[in-house]
């Protein structure tokens, strides 16, 4: 028996099952169903996100373009400061402190503005995704600091502006974003909405999907399993979407607990897989759970993917 498992099991009364990533009560369904094609679905693609590291997209020269509130900055340039420091840039460290130890006041001054340089810096790299700030108290210092610099240069951060080829504008919460960073944030909202179905997810979503379609599904006759991939074909619903749109891990989790260990919830016959997704119907109809109602719309829709998806599942097992 796995360490891990037990102690997890000595303090809460349950199992992890990594095959459906939900609980269980017996140690039995923690063993991965197909150990390959579960480390195949687990890999995750790494974000490309640092504020460290070369600067690799700097322009070729330094340029002031107010007509269309755009600024670039070339390796070498300095930006002048209070108390005789300047900000040095480079290609390799970004902005650098250059100056004599003078004022505290001013050097206190200059570390900060070199700080929130080189994070505008990093957010027009074409190749790096990351937030400009984490907390509301710190994103306004930040956006503070650099119109205090960009505003000598008669760039108006108030508005859309350009720094070194990548344009910044204001989020949906009002904040400064780089383009590409809004056009990151979009495509991922739009994935994550495509996840929610089986045609048009990604290819980790879909392998998933067939894992844990394979899981569920393996006690049952062929003809039911066949049936259940073209349901899958056809309806291009996913039936496995977190949190709402789970209902058959979810009633499997409950015959687990109450037979210690039976996660099979189709059976292993025509007529069991007929009796069980009639009762998932009949659950996504009725929800035990109280549903919040800022999650009203969400559940609607992934009910309304569900039912279509059982609904023909069901239609196709009484052909049988």
């Amino acid at each position: 028996m796995d360490m891990n498992n037990t102690i997890n099991a000595a303090a809460t009364g349950y199992y992890f099952n990594p095959n459906t990533g939900q609980a269980t009560s017996n140690n039995k369904n923690s063993i991965p169903f197909d150990r390959e094609a579960l480390k195949a679905m687990s890999q995750k693609l790494r974000p490309v996100e640092s504020l460290t590291g070369a600067f690799k997209s700097l322009p070729s020269s330094s340029f002031v373009d107010r007509s269309n509130n755009s600024i670039s900055f070339a390796a070498g340039s300095t930006i002048s400061l209070n108390g005789g420091y300047r900000l040095v840039l480079s290609a390799e460290t970004g902005f650098q402190l250059s100056g004599e130890l003078g004022d505290e006041r001013y050097f206190e001054e200059a570390c900060v503005m070199r700080g929130a340089m080189n994070r505008l810096l990093k957010n027009a790299e074409k190749d790096t995704i990351s937030e400009i700030s984490y907390n509301l108290r710190d994103y306004s210092k930040w956006e503070s600091n650099i119109t205090k610099i960009l505003s000598k240069y008669g760039i108006d951060i108030t508005k859309d502006f350009t720094f070194n080829g990548m344009k910044f504008i204001r989020g949906n919460d009002g904040r400064l974003i780089s383009q590409r960073e809004s056009d990151a944030k979009t495509a991922y909202e739009m994935q994550i909405a495509n996840n929610r179905t089986y045609s048009l997810a990604d290819d980790r979503t879909q392998k998933e999907v067939r894992y844990k379609s394979r899981y569920y599904l393996q006690s049952v006759p062929d003809e039911v399993k066949n049936l259940w991939n073209e349901t899958l074909e056809e309806t291009g619903a996913n039936p496995f979407v977190n949190k709402y749109g789970n209902t058959l891990a979810l009633m499997a989790v409950e015959q687990d607990f109450a037979t210690g260990g039976n996660d099979q919830l189709f059976g292993d016959s025509v007529e069991s897989a007929i009796e069980a997704t009639r009762k998932i119907l009949d659950r996504i109809d009725n929800p035990i759970r109280e549903i919040p109602r800022a999650d009203q719309e969400i559940y609607e829709t992934t009910a309304q993917r569900e039912r279509e998806f059982y609904t023909t599942f069901l239609s196709k097992l009484k052909n049988l």
